[in-house]
């Protein structure tokens, strides 16, 4: 097989930063491909075509759209689909927002949802956090967390509760967390200080 890309930046004149890129690629087949037992021989000769766009709009606004488009079939040619929107201040002020859309394999890999993620700065020493994710497909929320984080130089504190669904047909579970860092001696009780940076995009702890 040979794979095929391109790329192009714009680049800001005074810092080298990238204003903005696209990218898109392909991969050309030269034998049938057999991946898995008991699964029919793939006999296109092309992939799908895979795509990105990604801008800074302003100083502290970002953007990035990618797509992943199958020519090969006429059922559902648009397998992915991602927008994304970032903000971000150099105060810890966040918002992210985001729709992701997977035609996917199987129906556990299926999933076309809106994600919005924040943290928001109220005075020097408190911060809220929080997470919406949105299942439009089964039309419920699938992943939702709100948090406090507070505290000062040596010391701060992080209180956190969630409600989450693994599937659509799930119960779902609530918990709530709660850790403690002190300077110099670590932390106390859960990560959620992990849990953060794994959840909100551009999360940095303080």
């Amino acid at each position: 097989q040979l794979t095929l890309g391109l790329t192009s930046r714009t680049l800001d004149e005074g810092g080298g930063r990238e204003l903005f890129s696209v990218s898109i690629g392909q991969i050309l087949f030269f034998e049938d491909r057999q991946v898995q037992i008991s699964t029919p021989t793939q006999e296109s000769q092309t992939s799908s075509v895979a795509g990105e766009f990604a801008a800074r709009f302003l100083t502290n606004w970002s953007g990035r759209a990618s797509f992943q488009y199958n020519p090969n079939t006429d059922a559902d040619p648009w397998e992915k689909r991602v927008v994304q929107v970032h903000y971000q201040t150099s105060d810890a002020r966040l918002v992210n927002l985001a729709y992701r859309y997977n035609l996917g394999t199987s129906v556990l890999d299926r999933y076309e949802d809106t994600d919005l993620t924040f943290r928001l700065p109220v005075g020097r020493r408190v911060e809220l956090v929080g997470r919406w994710l949105y299942s439009l497909l089964y039309d419920e929320t699938m992943d939702a967390f709100a948090g406090i984080e507070f505290g000062q130089c040596c010391w701060r504190m992080r209180l956190l509760a969630r409600n989450y669904k693994n599937g659509p047909d799930s119960t779902g579970t609530t918990s709530v967390m709660l850790q403690l860092e002190l300077a110099g001696l670590g932390a106390f009780g859960q990560s959620i200080d992990k849990f953060l940076e794994s959840g909100i995009y551009g999360y940095q702890k303080n």
